[in-house]
């Protein structure tokens, strides 16, 4: 998940707003979230590159893992 919260970052480095820890704060939020499949968005999804919708959407698809109570494929 890190790794993925790093790559976010680096994708949407010139999408998002705020210094280095905010970029950093909000990618890793976003990540979190959408694993998960809570639903909370901070940050408007139209501004983000491609790249990174398509890292959210692969986040989306093998978020859940055994296990946990993910809305997605469940990865063992």
């Amino acid at each position: 998940m890190i790794v993925l919260a790093a790559t976010a970052t680096i994708i949407l480095w010139g999408g998002l707003e705020g210094d280095i820890f905010r970029k950093i704060q909000l990618a890793g939020f976003q990540v979190v979230t959408i694993m998960t499949t809570t639903g909370f968005a901070t940050t408007d999804f139209d501004q983000w590159t491609a790249a990174g919708k398509y890292v959210l959407l692969l986040l989306m698809i093998i978020g859940a893992c055994a296990g946990s109570t993910g809305g997605a494929i469940k990865v063992v």
